[in-house]
Protein backbone atom coordinates (compact mmCIF):
# COMPACT_ATOMS: atom_id res chain seq x y z
CA UNK A 1 0.00 0.00 0.00
CA UNK A 2 1.01 3.61 -0.82
CA UNK A 3 0.01 6.33 1.62
CA UNK A 4 0.48 10.11 1.26
CA UNK A 5 -0.05 12.15 3.65
CA UNK A 6 -1.76 15.66 2.79
CA UNK A 7 -2.23 19.29 4.90
CA UNK A 8 -5.25 20.79 4.21
CA UNK A 9 -6.48 23.69 4.64
CA UNK A 10 -10.88 22.77 4.40
CA UNK A 11 -10.42 24.98 1.01
CA UNK A 12 -9.88 22.73 -2.09
CA UNK A 13 -8.43 25.67 -4.07
CA UNK A 14 -5.24 25.64 -1.65
CA UNK A 15 -4.39 21.77 -2.58
CA UNK A 16 -1.17 21.56 -4.31
CA UNK A 17 -1.12 19.56 -7.76
CA UNK A 18 1.32 16.69 -6.47
CA UNK A 19 -1.89 16.44 -3.62
CA UNK A 20 -4.60 16.53 -6.08
CA UNK A 21 -3.28 13.93 -8.32
CA UNK A 22 -2.47 11.89 -5.04
CA UNK A 23 -6.18 12.32 -4.03
CA UNK A 24 -7.84 11.54 -7.59
CA UNK A 25 -5.78 7.83 -7.67
CA UNK A 26 -6.81 7.17 -4.33
CA UNK A 27 -9.03 4.42 -3.48
CA UNK A 28 -9.42 5.55 0.19
CA UNK A 29 -9.47 8.82 1.81
CA UNK A 30 -9.85 9.29 5.79
CA UNK A 31 -9.25 12.12 7.69
CA UNK A 32 -12.10 14.41 9.58
CA UNK A 33 -15.31 14.69 8.44
CA UNK A 34 -15.48 18.39 7.39
CA UNK A 35 -12.21 18.16 5.69
CA UNK A 36 -13.54 15.09 4.08
CA UNK A 37 -16.78 17.32 2.85
CA UNK A 38 -14.58 19.83 1.14
CA UNK A 39 -12.99 17.49 -1.04
CA UNK A 40 -14.17 16.82 -4.44
CA UNK A 41 -15.59 13.42 -4.78
CA UNK A 42 -14.62 10.73 -7.51
CA UNK A 43 -15.62 7.79 -8.41
CA UNK A 44 -14.75 4.35 -7.06
CA UNK A 45 -13.02 6.31 -3.82
CA UNK A 46 -13.72 5.26 -0.31
CA UNK A 47 -13.84 7.58 2.18
CA UNK A 48 -14.29 7.40 6.15
CA UNK A 49 -13.57 9.68 9.02
CA UNK A 50 -11.14 9.61 11.67
CA UNK A 51 -8.94 11.99 13.56
CA UNK A 52 -7.73 9.11 15.76
CA UNK A 53 -4.56 7.49 14.50
CA UNK A 54 -5.47 4.53 16.08
CA UNK A 55 -8.35 4.43 13.84
CA UNK A 56 -6.65 5.83 11.35
CA UNK A 57 -4.39 2.81 11.41
CA UNK A 58 -7.10 0.43 11.32
CA UNK A 59 -8.88 1.71 8.67
CA UNK A 60 -5.25 2.00 6.16
CA UNK A 61 -4.60 -2.43 7.38
CA UNK A 62 -8.05 -3.27 6.88
CA UNK A 63 -9.09 -0.82 3.44
CA UNK A 64 -7.80 -3.24 0.95
CA UNK A 65 -6.95 -0.09 -0.78
CA UNK A 66 -3.06 0.19 -3.14
CA UNK A 67 -3.30 4.19 -2.65
CA UNK A 68 -4.78 5.82 0.38
CA UNK A 69 -4.18 9.22 1.65
CA UNK A 70 -4.90 10.52 4.60
CA UNK A 71 -5.86 14.33 5.14
CA UNK A 72 -4.65 16.28 8.47
CA UNK A 73 -5.78 20.22 9.26
CA UNK A 74 -2.40 21.87 8.61
CA UNK A 75 0.84 20.68 8.79
CA UNK A 76 1.03 16.89 8.93
CA UNK A 77 4.35 16.67 10.83
CA UNK A 78 2.93 18.53 14.03
CA UNK A 79 -0.42 16.94 13.81
CA UNK A 80 1.60 13.47 13.94
CA UNK A 81 1.19 11.98 10.41
CA UNK A 82 4.40 11.67 9.87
Amino acid sequence: MFVTLIGFSGAAETLTGEAKEALEQAELIIGAPRLLESLPVAENQTRAASARPDETLTLLQGGGAERACVVYSGDTGFFSGA
